[in-house]
């Protein structure tokens, strides 16, 4: 799970574009974020790309590992544009 919030208020945002893509490159997830700022996805082990993106704020882009020993949370923290 991932959550998706201002970096500065910690408010949620809301209707974030997310993308998941896979170590090759190969996008594998996509959608919005909900009301509370959250998107679910049900990821295998591996290595993925996290890309966040909405209007008025700064793209969000990193590399995350998940492993099924452990659940994976992810918090982005979203910087407004011009910040």
């Amino acid at each position: 799970m991932m959550q998706v919030l201002d970096a500065i208020g910690k408010g949620p945002i809301y209707a974030a574009n997310v993308s998941i893509y896979n170590a090759g490159g190969q996008l594998i997830k996509e959608g919005l974020t909900g009301k509370d700022g959250s998107f679910m996805a049900s990821l295998t082990d591996g290595i993925y790309v996290v890309e966040v993106a909405t209007k008025g704020y700064t793209a969000y882009k990193d590399k995350v590992v998940v492993a099924s020993s452990a659940d994976t949370f992810l918090e982005v923290l979203m910087v407004q544009e011009g910040r």
